[in-house]
């Protein structure tokens, strides 16, 4: 037994024991140094693999801004749009007409002349002059501009009134004569009303 184990530790048993040792030892080795670019293959290691400060040394500086192209050519003109609704009429010929002067005596009341608008043309403002009286009412009609009047002073007092007129694109009264009408019932109104006053 004793000469078997003699003969198993020969010179030549050593070295190929030592051998072993070394081919066994010599993957934890290799995996402890750096590994250089000849161990890694093209494209085996992606940019996610890099550290911050490799990944900022391989992006280097912007390099200068190039100069300005020159401008294209401009594109074709694009369809018509549909036409719009048409808006309201709008307002011509604007004039002011004043109804003729009326004189009230003193302690009277009564309606002045009214200011009518020339054919074609309605009242959008209405105006008036009372001197020193009280206006009891100033309103348009349609066509025309009709008021009332009190002179409750110690003189007489000329009034009138006036009316704005234009030309609406057709809105125009046919007749001034239901606005008369209108007028004559508001005068009355309006004197009765004094009457119970007084």
């Amino acid at each position: 037994m004793i000469n078997k184990l003699r003969a198993a530790t020969s010179p030549a048993m050593i070295v190929a024991v030592i051998a072993l040792v070394f081919a066994t030892t010599g993957g934890a080795y290799a995996a402890t140094r750096l590994i250089g670019g000849k161990d890694i293959r093209n494209g085996s290691i992606g940019l996610a693999d890099l550290s911050g400060a490799a990944r900022r040394a391989l992006r280097g500086r912007q390099g200068p801004s190039g100069e300005r192209g020159t401008t294209g050519p401009q594109g074709a003109a694009g369809p018509t749009g549909a036409t719009g609704p048409a808006g309201p009429a709008g307002l011509a010929g604007v004039q002011a007409v004043d109804g003729a002067s009326k004189r009230i005596p003193s302690g009277g009341a009564d309606g002045a002349p009214t200011a009518n608008c020339p054919a074609g043309k309605v009242v959008i403002g209405t105006g008036f002059n009372a001197s020193i009286g009280w206006a009891g009412f100033v309103k348009a009609y349609g066509t025309f501009v009709g008021g009332f009047f009190l002179n409750d002073s110690s003189i007489d007092v000329d009034v009138s009134v006036q009316a704005i007129c234009a030309s609406t694109g057709g809105a125009v009264a046919a007749s001034a004569r239901p606005g008369r009408s209108a007028f004559e019932r508001d005068v009355r109104e309006a004197q009765a009303a004094l009457r119970q006053r007084r």
